[in-house]
């Protein structure tokens, strides 16, 4: 029978489950878990992950996954086999077999009008150009 679980910190889980949410540092070895929900690190070695969705770091040693979306780094060694494989971030792998990946950054935030919003950093150097700007009456000399 396929248990249920919530990690929170630090959690070394081996076995099958159906879902696992977990935040914090989770070590999985030699299980068959049917969704994974993380926010922080996982450690995987030789087992099969079939839905995997989380924003943070991933190591992987023989690892079969089917659909994975992370946003963050995903380190895959040895022999990995994914279905679907989407990654915000980066991605490294001696050896993976996939269907469909696709890797990469961000897309770049857009209004619905199609014109491309300002990012904090451009809002805050149009501050400070407009601080340090001379106002002076240079024409009506």
């Amino acid at each position: 029978m396929r248990k249920n679980a919530i990690a929170i910190g630090k959690r070394y889980i081996e076995g099958c489950y159906n879902f696992i949410m977990a935040a914090g540092e989770l070590y999985v070895t030699d299980s068959d878990i049917n969704a994974i929900y993380l926010a922080g690190e996982i450690d995987v070695h030789n087992s099969a992950v079939h839905k995997l969705r989380g924003a943070g770091e991933v190591k992987a040693n023989h690892v079969s996954w089917g659909n994975v979306k992370v946003a963050g780094n995903i380190s895959l060694h040895g022999i990995c086999k994914g279905d679907v494989i989407v990654v915000i971030g980066d991605l490294s792998a001696e050896f993976l077999e996939c269907r469909i990946l696709r890797n990469g950054p961000a897309n770049k935030k857009k209004a619905r009008g199609g014109i491309p919003v300002q990012t904090a950093n451009q809002k805050a150097d149009a501050v400070n150009a407009a601080a340090h700007y001379d106002y002076s009456n240079k024409g009506l000399q």
